[in-house]
C-alpha cells in the first residue's frame, strides 16, 4: 500500500499544463453536499490546531480567525456544485462541456520542471509524449462561484474531476485539479490542486474531501486530507490569486490545520 507522503503540490516539483487533446468516465452522485462529507469535516475542525510553517507566508490572525469560524459552524457558506456526476458524458455536463468539444477537462498533462524547459519549445502535439497523463474519471462537479472575487464580472465555472488514472505508469493519481474554464471563450483561466477523493483502482473514496467555500466575501477551496499511517489529519485552506509563473489564477496555500489522535499511553508530538 502506498504511503501517502506530506506534499505542498502547488508548483514544487512539476508543472501542470492543460491541452485540448481527445479522451474520455461509486459514486458521489448529485443533490447536496454530502453529509458525511461535511459532517466529517465539522466533527475533525473541533481538534484542529493552526500550525505555522516557516515557508509559508501566513496571515497568522486571519487563519486564526477562520478556524474559529470553522468549530462554530458560522460565517462560512459552503458552494454547492451545480452538477455532480459520476459520468462524465452526462448530459447535464455537457451541456456546458460541449461548448468546446476541443477542451477535454478530464485530461491533464504535467512535466517535470527540466523537462518542461525543453517540451514548452515543443509542438503541442509532441509535448505529451514527454510528459505524464492523468485521466479523471469520477467525481465530476461544476461549480458556478466569483472565483476571482469581482463581482463586476460576474460568476466563474470552476470544474473538478476524481478518480485519476495515469495509464503510463498503470498508477492511481494522488492529486486532481480544480480548473477554471472560460466557456466562452473555451480556455482555462486557472487551475488548483488537491488530494484525490477516489482511488480509481478501488473505486473506494480515499478518505480525503474537499470543498468551495465563501468566507467573508471570498472564495476558497478548503480541504480535509487524512493520514493513516500517523492518524492524523491536515486541513489546508487555499486562495485565489495570479501565479507569477503563467499570469493565471492558481490556488495557493494560505493556512493549514493539524490535528493528531493521542498514542496510547502519551500525546503525539
Amino acid at each position: 500500500m502506498n504511503k501517502k507522503k506530506r506534499i505542498v503540490p502547488f508548483i514544487k516539483y512539476i508543472i501542470t499544463l492543460f491541452f485540448a487533446v481527445a479522451l474520455a468516465s461509486e459514486g458521489f452522485g448529485e443533490g447536496k453536499i454530502q453529509l458525511d462529507e461535511k459532517g466529517k469535516l465539522f466533527s475533525i475542525a473541533q481538534s484542529l490546531e493552526f500550525r505555522k510553517r516557516p515557508y509559508i507566508k501566513e496571515d497568522e490572525s486571519f487563519c486564526k480567525s477562520f478556524l474559529g469560524a470553522l468549530k462554530a459552524k458560522r460565517e462560512i457558506e459552503f458552494i454547492e456544485p451545480i452538477i455532480r456526476t459520476d459520468d462524465y458524458n452526462d448530459p447535464r455536463l455537457q451541456t456546458y462541456l460541449g461548448k468546446c468539444p476541443k477542451l477535454h477537462l478530464n485530461k491533464s498533462v504535467a512535466f517535470e520542471p527540466r523537462i518542461w524547459e525543453y517540451a514548452k519549445t515543443l509542438p503541442e502535439e509532441e509535448r505529451e509524449r514527454l510528459g505524464t497523463v492523468t485521466f479523471t474519471n469520477m467525481d465530476f462537479r461544476l461549480y458556478h462561484v466569483d472565483v476571482d472575487n469581482n463581482p463586476k464580472n460576474g460568476k466563474e465555472y470552476l470544474f473538478y474531476g476524481g478518480g485519476g488514472f495515469s495509464p503510463r505508469l498503470n498508477m492511481a493519481a494522488s492529486f486532481t485539479n480544480y480548473l477554471l474554464v472560460d466557456f466562452e471563450k473555451c480556455e482555462i483561466k486557472g487551475s488548483g490542486q488537491v488530494r484525490d477523493t477516489v482511488n480509481y483502482l478501488t473505486k473506494k473514496p480515499t478518505g480525503d474531501y474537499n470543498f468551495v467555500i465563501r468566507f467573508r466575501g471570498k472564495t476558497y477551496i478548503l480541504e480535509l486530507d487524512y493520514y493513516p499511517n500517523e492518524d492524523s489529519y491536515y486541513v489546508p485552506l487555499y486562495e485565489w490569486r495570479i501565479a507569477k509563473i503563467n499570469k493565471k489564477l492558481s490556488a495557493f496555500l494560505l493556512c493549514s490545520y493539524e490535528s493528531q489522535k493521542p498514542e496510547k499511553g502519551g500525546n503525539k508530538k
